[in-house]
Formats: C-alpha cells, structure tokens, sequence
C-alpha cells in the first residue's frame, strides 16, 4: 500500500473508531492544551456540557479509560497491521496500556478528567458549571479526556455524505467549479458551505486575487494532485486539460525563451530528445505560462 493511502486508511478508520455514527457519547483523547470545543470540533461533532456527562467518581471515571483504552487498542492494532510509522504521535505508537498509570489526590480542575502527558498520571475532579467545562482550558503538557457527540443532520454545518461516491461528489463539485487560467485551476477561490463540516480557524484563508490578476495564484502542486484524482475519478478529459498546460509549461522551444538566462533549470538529454525544464511553482492569470520563464 503507497505511504499516503495507509495513511487515509488509519485516519479514516481513527474517526471511525473514535466516534460512532449513533447518538452515544464518544470521549475522544485532546491534545496538549487543548479544550474539549477545539478537539471535538475536530471530530466534527461537539462537546456534551451535559453534568452527567462528566464522571463523578472515580469508578465513573474508569469506565471512560476502560472506554478510551478500547478505542486506542484497535488503532494501535491497526497501526502495525500497516507496519507505518505515525509522525511524531505517541497515541498510537505506545502501548495503551501505558495511557494512565496513577491517580493521584490531585485538586478538581474545570479541565478534568485530563492527564499529564509525561507521567501517565491522570486526574478526573472536576470544578464549575458543567457550561464552562468543554471550553476550559488545561495547562501545558495535559490533555483532556472530552465527550463528544454527533452533530445533528440538518444544521448550518451541512449534512454528512452517505456513502463514498457522495463524499467524492462533493469534491467532483468543487474542483470542476474553480477558475481556470490557461488550463490550470485555482482552489482557493470562495465556494461557500461544502457541506463538509465545520473547520474552525483553518477556513479563514486568503482571498484567491488579493492584488489583482497578476498575483492570482494558480498553484502547480495544486493544479497536479487535481490531475490525479480526475484520473482516478475517470474524468480523463479534466486531468488531460491540465496535464496539457504542464506540457506547454515543460518543453521550451529555445534556450532564448528562458527567463533569468541560466541553464540551471533546463534538461537536455532526457529520452524524449527533446529539451526539458522545471515548472514553476505557480503561474498567475496575467501572463500564459512559458516554458523555463519564471
């Protein structure tokens, strides 16, 4: 399996796992520093401020580590099945029964139930109105321990696809609706609501032209990865109308067409006898894209 599909395939069976379809409460393990509205958000579902949420004892509480504990099993397991190492996460790559190991008197915190992230020590005393508690915020170096639930159908945050070939309808959608320039494609342009869920701070980027059309970026890496999923999508003729503006952009006529003069760029004996340069990061929607001009 190619790194990048192992990789969607534990992302894809984390939520999965993390976070049943049904009504049911899910509590998800945060990050260091995180709160509960940040990392449920993540899961597109939200915080349950409910009060009988929250354990209230300690055998509560480890009903909701026996629970959590389950969840990181079945990813550990999957983990090593793809035999792929997971970035720099230690969710995954160490033993879950290494996930809390003591629990000491410590005082109630709004943040709890959470856990140190260097001694394995957990704590589960909460403190405040139950509120307060998704959006408290715990020091650094402890995670939260948060109570997640689905996000009804049928709210600004879009209803969720029902099947595979819905989800990838949705991104059919959006790539075929983004501005062209000279057959490459812009994916930043305001599309609105996808219908993909909420995304917080990360769908505050920039606007596509901020500084009129010679600084209207159409993005190489951008405009490939389209390429290859209209390819694996079987829209052969949307990837070809890309491919075809890398072409142009790859094969200069002459040296002279090389824009600085230097030759740092340009490949002369490549199998197709024909000379070959790099592509340009981006190409703007003021001038058509040429060969070895940068």
């Amino acid at each position: 399996m190619e790194p990048m599909m192992a990789r969607s395939t534990i992302v894809a069976a984390a939520v999965a796992l993390l976070l049943a379809q049904g009504e049911g409460i899910e509590w998800v393990l945060g990050g260091s520093g995180q709160n509960c509205a940040v990392v449920c958000e993540a899961y597109d579902s939200a915080c349950d401020q409910d009060i009988d949420t929250w354990p209230s004892s300690e055998s509560q509480f480890l009903t909701v580590m026996s629970h959590v504990n389950d969840r990181r099993a079945q990813l550990h397991d999957l983990a090593l099945s793809e035999q792929k190492t997971w970035g720099s996460s230690s969710f995954l790559r160490e033993a879950p029964e290494a996930l809390c190991t003591s629990l000491p008197g410590a005082s109630a915190a709004a943040y709890n139930p959470s856990l140190s992230s260097g001694s394995a020590s957990c704590s589960w005393r909460g403190a405040g109105p139950s509120s307060s508690r998704c959006l408290a915020q715990p020091p650094a170096g402890m995670k939260r321990l948060c109570p997640c639930k689905p996000r009804a159908t049928g709210t600004d945050h879009g209803v969720p696809c029902q099947s595979q070939e819905e989800c990838l309808e949705i991104v059919d959608r959006f790539l075929d609706n983004q501005p062209r320039a000279f057959g490459l494609l812009q994916v930043r342009a305001g599309m609105g609501n996808l219908g993909g869920g909420p995304c917080g701070q990360m769908c505050a980027l920039p606007g596509p032209c901020p500084e009129g059309p010679a600084k209207c970026r159409y993005d190489t890496y951008d405009s490939a990865l389209a390429a290859i999923y209209y390819t694996k999508r079987g829209k052969l003729s949307q990837a070809k109308d890309i491919l075809d503006a890398f072409v142009k952009a790859l094969y200069p006529r002459s040296p002279d067409q090389l824009r600085p003069k230097t030759e740092e760029t340009l490949y002369k004996d490549v199998p197709s006898g024909r000379m070959l340069t790099l592509l340009a990061s981006s190409y703007n929607k003021a001038q058509q894209p040429q060969a070895g001009n940068y």
